[in-house]
């Protein structure tokens, strides 16, 4: 007959009894504390993952030299330059991602903005800030990086075959909609995600239910 023999907990540090053939694989006192370390293992993987798909020697920005070299995404994107990254069972952007890494979560309301103006880069400690939408579009405008960007001295003809905010009648990016179900998730009421952005409530709901953007 097996005795049992007292364990500490892996995460709490409580001791528990457990039978001594079950002591190599018994490592919790707990489901709570199982789930807290599978949680945090999965966290710690996320990470791992998220700067293995990170160059940090990329270019240096030409108007901005002070802040030294970008931090590049390598992986996949979504339209407009950013660097998509699926963390915690949806998909966000690679600057949000890295600020959330850097400085911790990001207040409602406000974007990840890029000071270097290059969209795929994540070096949350000197090259990205924290700004609302409209700060966002009046940084656009005023360096010239507007999505729809004129050539030859005339905007491009609207693209309507397009998804997402290559979409000649889009009025919110790839950014906005993933800040928008994120928002959301925390508890943000439709009515309101509507009138910061400047569209329809029909149209948040649609979005937070999946019904449009689905790309992403």
């Amino acid at each position: 007959m097996s005795a049992q023999i007292v364990l500490q907990c892996a995460v709490c540090g409580e001791k528990f009894s457990a039978w001594r053939y079950r002591a190599r694989a018994a490592r919790f006192c707990s489901t709570r504390c199982y789930d807290e370390a599978r949680a945090t293992a999965a966290e710690e993987r996320a990470i791992h993952r998220f700067w293995t798909r990170v160059n940090k020697y990329g270019p240096t920005p030409a108007h901005c030299p002070e802040l030294g070299p970008c931090w590049l995404w390598t992986g996949s994107f979504v339209t407009g330059g950013y660097g998509a990254f699926w963390h915690a069972g949806r998909s966000t952007t690679a600057p949000r991602f890295a600020w959330l890494l850097a400085h911790g979560p990001i207040p409602k309301g406000q974007s990840v903005l890029h000071r270097c103006d290059n969209p795929p880069c994540c070096n949350a400690e000197r090259h990205l800030y924290l700004g609302t939408v409209v700060e966002n579009v009046r940084d656009m405008h005023a360096r010239g990086r507007e999505a729809r960007a004129e050539r030859h001295g005339r905007r491009t003809k609207p693209d309507l075959t397009a998804r997402g905010s290559g979409h000649g009648c889009a009025v919110l990016t790839e950014g906005d909609v993933l800040q928008i179900r994120e928002e959301y998730a925390q508890g943000a009421m439709q009515l309101d995600l509507a009138g910061r952005f400047d569209v329809e409530r029909s149209t948040i709901g649609a979005i937070v239910r999946r019904k449009t953007w689905r790309h992403i």
